[in-house]
C-alpha cells in the first residue's frame, strides 16, 4: 500500500469509525449510513462531494472481510492501457511515430482519420507514445533541454518565494489539504524559511516572509512569480507588491521588472538605495 492509498484507507476508516469501534447499535447502522450518504466530504484528492450509499456500504463489507487494507483504493485493472480507442490505433500511431520521428500530432491524426476514421487527443496522443518510447527525444531527433543555475554572487543577495502543495492531514476529523510556503537563497540554496499551512494566501505568504527577516534579516532583493489563477484566486505577487509599495514592512519598493511577459519579477532592495542597477537575469528557470 502506497502513501496514496493509505490516505483513501484512513478517510474511509475514520469515516466509518463509529460501526468498526462498536459505537452505535447494529440496528442503527443503516441509518447512520443513510445520514453520512446526504453529507458533503472531502475526499483526500481534494474534491468535495457525497459518497454514496452503495459505496459506504460496500466499504463496510470491505472492512470486515479484508480488513484496514481492503478500505485502500485498488488500481484500475485497465490502468496505462486505451480505453477510448482500439489497441489497434494506439499501435498505428506509433508505428508512423517512430517510422518518421518528425510527423507531428496533426500529421498522425490525418493517417488514422484516413485508416480508422478516428482522431486522438493530443494529450492522449502523447502520453502513449512516451509509454512507448516514441517521442523525438526518446527517438534522439531532440536534444535534451539545457538547464542553467539561476543563482547570484554573495548571500542575501536574493531571496526566491513560492507555495507548493503539501500531504493531505486530519484536521477535526476531516482529510484536508495543506500548502508549503518557503523562501530559499539563491546563492547559498539554504531555506530561510519553511512551514505548512491550511491555506495558501497574502496573509501566509507574510507570515513566512517576516519569520524568515526576524530570524536572518533583510535580502537585497526578493523574486515572487504569479500564481495561478485555478490554485489562488488573487495573484499574490501582486498583493505583495501593493503591501511593500504602501510601506506595510517599512520597505521601499526600488525596481519592477519582468524575466519575460509570463513571468514578472518583483524586486526590492533593502533599505532605499535608489538608483542602484538592477543585476542582470537569466531567462532560465532557478533549478
Amino acid at each position: 500500500m502506497n502513501k496514496k492509498q493509505e490516505k483513501w484507507a484512513i478517510f474511509w476508516c475514520d469515516l466509518l469509525s463509529p460501526i468498526i469501534y462498536e459505537q452505535i447499535e447494529p440496528e442503527q447502522i443503516n441509518r447512520y449510513l443513510k445520514a453520512k450518504a446526504q453529507q458533503d466530504l472531502q475526499f483526500p484528492d481534494g474534491r468535495v462531494g457525497k459518497a454514496s450509499l452503495k459505496t459506504l456500504r460496500r466499504k463496510l463489507n470491505g472492512y470486515r472481510e479484508g480488513g484496514f487494507d481492503a478500505l485502500a483504493r485498488k488500481k484500475r485493472i485497465d490502468r496505462g492501457k486505451p480505453r477510448n480507442f482500439s489497441q489497434e490505433v494506439i499501435d498505428k500511431a506509433i508505428e508512423l511515430k517512430k517510422e518518421q520521428p518528425h510527423r507531428s500530432e496533426c500529421i498522425i491524426n490525418r493517417f488514422l482519420e484516413e485508416m480508422y476514421s478516428v482522431s486522438v487527443p493530443k494529450t492522449t496522443l502523447y502520453r502513449h507514445l512516451k509509454n512507448a518510447g516514441a517521442t523525438r527525444l526518446k527517438l534522439g531527433i531532440a536534444k535534451t533541454k539545457i538547464r542553467k543555475r539561476w543563482s547570484r554572487d554573495h548571500t542575501h543577495d536574493l531571496w526566491v518565494g513560492d507555495f507548493e502543495e503539501g500531504p493531505y492531514v486530519l484536521d477535526n476529523g476531516n482529510v484536508v489539504p495543506t500548502y508549503l510556503s518557503a523562501f530559499i537563497d539563491c546563492h547559498s540554496r539554504y531555506i530561510v524559511d519553511a512551514r505548512y499551512y491550511f491555506r495558501q494566501n497574502l496573509d501566509v505568504l507574510i507570515d513566512s516572509f517576516i519569520r524568515a527577516l526576524c530570524v536572518h534579516g533583510a535580502p537585497q532583493q526578493l523574486y515572487v512569480d504569479y500564481a495561478e489563477e485555478k490554485t489562488v484566486p488573487k495573484k499574490v505577487g501582486d498583493d505583495l507588491y501593493t503591501a511593500i509599495e504602501t510601506k506595510t514592512f517599512g520597505i521601499v519598493l526600488a525596481t519592477v521588472c519582468k524575466v519575460s511577459p509570463n513571468t514578472p519579477c518583483l524586486s526590492m532592495i533593502f533599505p532605499c538605495q535608489k538608483g542602484l542597477p538592477f543585476p542582470t537575469t537569466s531567462k532560465a528557470s532557478p533549478a
